[in-house]
C-alpha cells in the first residue's frame, strides 16, 4: 500500500467541503494535481494544497493508497465520501458525515467524530478511538 500524508498548514473555522480527501480520489493522480484538486472553503474554491502539505506516494487504484491526516479537521464535512476502498487513517478529530456512502476500503480516526459518521454507508469499516457523536 502506498501512502500519502497530509499535514494542515493552516487552521481555517469556515465548514470545508473534504469530499476530494478519498483514496478513490487520489488514485492515478500525480501529487501536483492531488494538491490542485479543488474544495469549498465556506463558499469559496480553494486547492487542497492551500490547506495541507501533501507528501508520500499516490497509487495507481484507489485500493493500494492510505492516506494518513495529521491535525484537526473537525470544520471539514465528508471526508472518505463514496470511498470504494484503500485507507484513511486520520490523526485527530474528525468532522461530520465522516465516511458518508461509503461502500469499502477502511477510515480509523484516533480521536473524536463529529455526528453522522458512515451516514448511509453500505461497505468497508470504520474505527474511532475515541467519541462518535449523538446522531
Amino acid at each position: 500500500m502506498r501512502e500519502l500524508t497530509l499535514r494542515k498548514k493552516v487552521e481555517v473555522s469556515l465548514p470545508i467541503d473534504g469530499q476530494a480527501i478519498s483514496p478513490d480520489n487520489f488514485a492515478g493522480r500525480t501529487l501536483e494535481e492531488i494538491e490542485g484538486l479543488p474544495i469549498l472553503v465556506g463558499n469559496r474554491e480553494r486547492r487542497l494544497g492551500d490547506i495541507f502539505e501533501v507528501s508520500g506516494t499516490p497509487a495507481e487504484r484507489a485500493e493500494e493508497q492510505a492516506i494518513v491526516i495529521l491535525g484537526d479537521t473537525r470544520s471539514f464535512r465528508w471526508i472518505g465520501r463514496r470511498m470504494t476502498g484503500g485507507l484513511i487513517r486520520l490523526e485527530g478529530d474528525a468532522g461530520f458525515n465522516l465516511g458518508e456512502e461509503m461502500t469499502g476500503g477502511a477510515i480509523t480516526v484516533q480521536g473524536n467524530v463529529e455526528d453522522w459518521l458512515g451516514c448511509s454507508m453500505r461497505g468497508g469499516v470504520i474505527e474511532v478511538h475515541g467519541d462518535a457523536g449523538n446522531q
